[in-house]
């Protein structure tokens, strides 16, 4: 399982940003931000591969419910 790391958990919220943006060549990729709130913006072609394209808006994450003792497989 994937895991935001805590250093980076609600960055640009906390920097001023308005969106988050992220792009992927693998569609269990984009599947997995899906699933974390991104929506599909954009596909691309790339070559060979599609190239997705998502955003979602910047938001503060409270980290003290988060048990960040818990090994990362």
């Amino acid at each position: 399982m994937l895991r935001i790391r805590p250093a980076r958990a609600g960055r640009a919220a906390r920097t001023g940003a308005g969106w988050v943006r992220r792009g992927c060549l693998a569609p269990s990729l984009m599947r997995y931000y899906a699933g974390q709130g991104f929506t599909l913006v954009r596909e691309q072609p790339r070559g060979a591969h599609r190239l997705f394209l998502l955003a979602r808006r910047a938001e503060r994450i409270d980290l003290a419910s988060w048990d960040l003792h818990e090994p990362i497989p």
